[in-house]
């Protein structure tokens, strides 16, 4: 059984850690570097990986949702750990500080779907369901909100690489939380009577998409989006 405070609590470190460390790895950038054009590429980086997601589905189903979110939530923390690390280097390291910084932002890409579908699996009931829901849609939509204040503050009193430190840690306590939440809970790996090839996956989650008058709108929009940053 899912131990929702746990799970919750988990779920608000890791979007803590997430709009921290936005902020941070530019703010950082643009610092040492006075480049637009680096902290340009940097953002081109990280929309590229958001819209390159729907390449991330066939992956995270043919394992456990509960091993990729653990995975990506501890394998994020570690990047993270690095990436401070890698910060103190001389500055023609920038390539490697820039490569971590796009591995991380792909952990959280896999890392979100997974935790969605945890939710979805080990809570049956529809109405605690909706209301975990509205819990972490309160969570994210909160901490989205105060997260650039909260790192224009911490900025005040600390570099930007401490943020980064301080991201790694809330990362891995946010692992830690979702283990503690999901140690009763066995969730199997969705299963299909015939497995499809990679791009047969992406092709019929595409075309479903492309069905549902809602999501296909909304899926067009948010892949433009991410394309005009780009450019």
């Amino acid at each position: 059984m899912l131990k929702k405070s746990s799970y919750l609590i988990s779920r608000f470190f890791a979007t803590t850690a997430g709009s921290l460390y936005g902020f941070a790895i530019i703010w950082w950038i643009q610092f040492n570097t006075s480049s637009s054009t680096i902290v340009g590429l940097v953002n081109a980086g990280f929309d590229l990986t958001a819209a390159l997601s729907i390449f991330y589905g066939p992956l995270i189903d043919k394992h456990s949702f509960k091993q990729t979110a653990l995975g990506a939530s501890f394998l994020q923390a570690f990047w993270l750990f690095l990436l401070f690390f890698s910060m103190f280097l001389p500055n023609y390291f920038l390539i490697l500080n820039c490569i971590l910084a796009i591995l991380i932002s792909i952990c959280g890409e896999f890392y979100s779907p997974a935790d969605r579908a945890i939710l979805k699996q080990s809570v049956k009931l529809n109405v605690d369901l909706t209301n975990m829901i509205a819990k972490i849609s309160f969570i994210d939509q909160s901490v989205n909100f105060f997260g650039v204040a909260l790192a224009g503050i911490l900025l005040k009193f600390i570099s930007s690489n401490y943020i980064i430190l301080i991201c790694a840690f809330l990362s891995l306590l946010s692992g830690g939380l979702l283990f503690n939440s999901l140690k009763k809970v066995h969730l199997s790996i969705h299963k299909q009577i015939k497995r499809q090839n990679y791009f047969s996956e992406i092709l019929i989650g595409y075309h479903y998409i492309k069905k549902e008058h809602f999501l296909s709108r909304y899926f067009f929009l948010l892949f433009y989006f991410h394309l005009l940053n780009l450019l």
